[in-house]
């Protein structure tokens, strides 16, 4: 019995250390996607936080002045943005209209607030100057349309 039960707590402990993992994994390749799309030497881009729940994630970026979140997807082990925001991105009842379900809509956006609200003001700020909802092509993973971009970088 004794043995069973270090077993057991070995298994769990694994089990929460690998999760543990799994999520920094996530982060890091959404980071690491986000980067990859829109830094530039010019224009460095800073992503921080990310909040994952149930394989949907929001992540808040900064680039210059600019500012604002990602809504993005998990399928088959690969990161997707499905679209960029502001506000919206951190409201449950607009996650949902999003199409995600209440629970997770829920939950995301109690983490993204719960994250941000660590942040300095500032930042918090610029997180939401964001304007709309630009949706992105996953086929290329750049905005449908270059003009909503550019309007939000005249801002």
């Amino acid at each position: 019995m004794k043995y069973t039960s270090i077993g057991a707590s070995v298994f769990a402990l694994f089990n929460v250390m690998t999760g543990a993992v799994h999520a920094g994994d996530d982060r890091g390749a959404i980071r690491d996607l986000l980067l990859h799309m829109f830094d530039r030497p010019e224009a460095r881009l800073s992503v921080a936080p990310i909040s994952i729940e149930s394989g949907v994630a929001v992540a808040g970026w900064i680039q210059g002045d600019l500012g604002g979140r990602a809504l993005l997807r998990e399928a088959n082990g690969t990161w997707q943005i499905i679209l960029c925001g502001g506000d919206a991105l951190t409201d449950a009842a607009a996650l949902q209209q999003l199409g995600l379900d209440a629970e997770t809509a829920r939950k995301l956006a109690l983490s993204v607030k719960t994250s941000e609200a660590q942040l300095p003001p500032a930042i918090a700020q610029q997180l939401s100057s964001f304007e709309g909802l630009v949706m992105m092509d996953q086929h290329i993973a750049k905005p449908q349309t270059d003009t909503a971009h550019r309007e939000h970088d005249r801002q």
